[in-house]
């Protein structure tokens, strides 16, 4: 039980410095509430949860008056540097899930995303115990669910056929394209891979067979985590090719899974050798 028990406050204040890194590339891509207009604009192509969400007025309260958005906007940010300074408060883990939650469904319908509405959640979950045995499990149940998703997400484009048509790189990229060309300038090296990629349907088509292997690599993560490392790559490598072809967020959405496969019980010694203090903090016995 000893190898898997993690030292609750450091992975804590890992988990919201990357939350922390998500909210600050949101803010710069005009992510935060009182950033957004009124009346909110949203994509109408949207499942049943958006619509709820919508039907509740929730964004449009929030959006409706500047300091309503900018107090959950404080709020949102200032739990997630309190937690980051006081870890073992776990009440601000309620607010911080709650707060953010709200970010991210508005975040969500303004750029036309329709993300899972609970995914960014879970990394907020272990932070909700306050024993480190309890924060551990559920730490690890959430790798392995993120271990899923990306594995869930190469077998589906197997099994739906989208690595046998030809087009089917080619086809994604022309659907991001147009959203791109309102936002980007009228030339850039990113523009002119693009049109390679249409123009080339092969070697686009070769690029999506190798996303769909890496994807389905993650399923080592069942049964060892030796090959954390590998994934924490394979993942970065993914999103960051994602991010510049298809324009899917990284920085402000997805980065908060590389959380899941960093080796925290090895990275907390050479941390605590650049800050001695930290040594301070001790796991507790469960």
């Amino acid at each position: 039980m000893e190898k898997y028990l993690l030292n609750r406050d450091f992975v804590v204040r890992g988990i919201f410095t990357f939350y922390l890194i998500s909210l600050i590339f949101r803010y710069f891509g005009g992510g935060f509430m009182h950033q957004f207009e009124d009346p909110i604009l949203s994509y109408p192509s949207i499942n049943i949860t958006y619509w709820l969400f919508l039907l509740l007025k929730i964004p449009q309260f929030l959006t409706s008056n500047f300091f309503v958005a900018l107090t959950a906007d404080i709020i949102l940010l200032g739990s997630c540097i309190s937690l980051i300074i006081w870890p073992q408060k776990n009440y601000l883990a309620i607010i911080f899930t709650i707060g953010y939650w709200l970010n991210y469904m508005g975040y969500c319908l303004v750029n036309a995303y329709q993300a899972s509405v609970y995914a960014p959640l879970l990394l907020c979950l272990p932070a909700m115990f306050k024993q480190s045995v309890n924060f551990s499990l559920c730490f690890w149940a959430v790798r392995l669910w993120a271990c899923f998703l990306y594995f869930e997400a190469g077998f589906l484009k197997v099994l739906r056929g989208g690595v046998f048509h030809l087009d089917q790189m080619v086809n994604s990229i022309k659907l991001t394209l147009s959203l791109y060309l309102a936002q980007a300038p009228s030339h850039s090296i990113n523009l002119d891979l693009k049109y390679y990629l249409i123009s080339h349907p092969v070697f686009a088509q070769s690029l999506y067979i190798a996303a769909t292997l890496l994807e389905l690599t993650f399923l080592i993560g069942f049964f060892t985590r030796r090959y954390d490392w590998l994934l924490l790559s394979l993942f970065l490598l993914f999103h960051s090719v994602n991010q510049y072809i298809l324009n899917m967020p990284f920085l402000s959405h997805q980065i908060l899974f590389a959380c899941c496969f960093i080796n925290w019980q090895r990275l907390e010694p050479l941390i605590i050798s650049v800050s001695p203090s930290l040594s301070k903090i001790k796991p507790e016995k469960y």
